[in-house]
């Protein structure tokens, strides 16, 4: 994600059927962003992350294996 300013994002983790399995707040800062995060108690499977900053939002799909 492409910060403008420093500030928090919150990042929710859904399963594939919509339920929430995990939720975070990251700090970023100004400019370009990658987020990693660990999420060791959930199942293999395909998820999807949506992230929220400030009006910006941004989501994609992630497989754990």
């Amino acid at each position: 994600i492409n910060a403008s300013s420093y500030t928090i994002a919150k990042i929710t983790v859904y399963d594939i059927s919509g339920k929430k399995v995990f939720e975070s707040n990251q700090n970023l800062q100004v400019g370009d962003n990658a987020i990693k995060i660990a999420i060791p108690t959930i199942q293999a499977g395909v998820y999807v992350a949506r992230i929220t900053a400030n009006g910006l939002n941004a989501q994609t799909k992630f497989v754990k294996k």
